[in-house]
């Protein structure tokens, strides 16, 4: 009895870490790009023209090389108060 419990647990344990997988993320069409050393890409900032690629689907990777212009980098967001005052925090 003490098995077949321990075992349940370990399916739902599995069942679970596969559900938060990012591999499920990839079946639904989105992808990772990665630079050469490895490292995420999550900008388009980040993204310099000439810089090599590494795009994960969820079927294998592709390499690309970005190109084109810059895009121009995003100040960050400022919190407004209803007054229209920029807050610091």
């Amino acid at each position: 009895r003490q098995v077949q419990d321990a075992e349940r647990r370990l399916a739902a344990v599995a069942q679970l870490l596969e559900s938060l997988s990012y591999r499920n993320v990839l079946a639904r069409g989105y992808a990772v790009v990665r630079a050469a050393d490895g490292g995420p890409v999550t900008s388009a900032a980040a993204a310099r023209p000439g810089l090599a690629l590494s795009i994960e689907f969820h079927d294998g990777s592709a390499g690309a090389t970005v190109d084109g212009e810059a895009a121009p980098r995003r100040a960050a967001a400022r919190r407004r108060t209803p007054d229209g005052q920029g807050t610091l925090l």
